[in-house]
């Protein structure tokens, strides 16, 4: 089977077999040129045109076959010459960043309801995704400080689950590993699941710090 040659290849076999027709023809080219200028010098003119002429064909019967020679070399390496090619390129910085609902947000402390703290808003542009997590500062409860007083657990609810932050690691709010290059909204809120210690609410602001955290991977 014979096999397939690549269009470039070709090309380039056309070229150099152009190139050492054209180089192989060069040398016959030495005579006729001699002759036009033996010819030239016989014809009557100026004397100073007529040495100009003489000292021409001198040059050609001294250096007119090293200049044959380097004409017929530079045809066969002009159809040696490859495609050249441009390698063009360019970088896109790496970006992950998660941005919380907001500084600060004011929920119901009787509603065991699930109440909405807005939407976290995630951009990353690691091909290979990302992890985005949640992390309590108390442990996954709001309390107001005061030892008497309620301490009041909750689960914090993300992508259709509600979880506690007790962990210390943190919980994963991500939409497993997938690139969000033009930004992804997770919506989140938090349901207050009970009374740890079963304390009265007394008067005081009962609250928690949530961090919002990203790891490109």
């Amino acid at each position: 089977m014979v096999e397939a040659v690549a269009p470039s290849e070709l090309a380039r076999q056309a070229r150099q077999a152009f190139a050492d027709q054209l180089a192989n023809a060069v040398p016959r080219l030495l005579d006729p040129v001699l002759e036009a200028a033996r010819v030239l010098l016989d014809k009557p003119a100026e004397r100073s045109i007529v040495q100009q002429r003489r000292d021409n064909l001198q040059s050609l019967m001294t250096l007119g076959s090293d200049w044959i020679k380097r004409l017929a070399d530079m045809l066969r390496d002009a159809g040696e010459l490859t495609d050249r090619t441009t390698t063009i390129s360019g970088d896109v910085a790496p970006v992950c960043t998660i941005d919380g609902p907001a500084d600060t947000a004011s929920i119901d402390l009787t509603s065991r309801a699930s109440q909405s703290l807005g939407n976290v808003r995630i951009v990353c542009n690691s091909v290979n995704g990302y992890d985005a997590t949640a992390s309590s500062g108390n442990g996954g409860n709001l309390n107001s400080g005061v030892r008497s007083a309620a301490v009041l657990d909750y689960n914090l609810d993300a992508l259709g689950a509600s979880v506690s932050l007790a962990t210390t690691q943190g919980v994963t709010v991500s939409p497993g590993n997938q690139a969000s290059v033009d930004g992804y909204d997770i919506p989140v809120g938090i349901t207050i699941t009970g009374n740890r210690n079963g304390n009265p609410l007394f008067a005081g602001r009962y609250q928690d710090t949530i961090t919002w955290a990203i790891t490109a991977n």
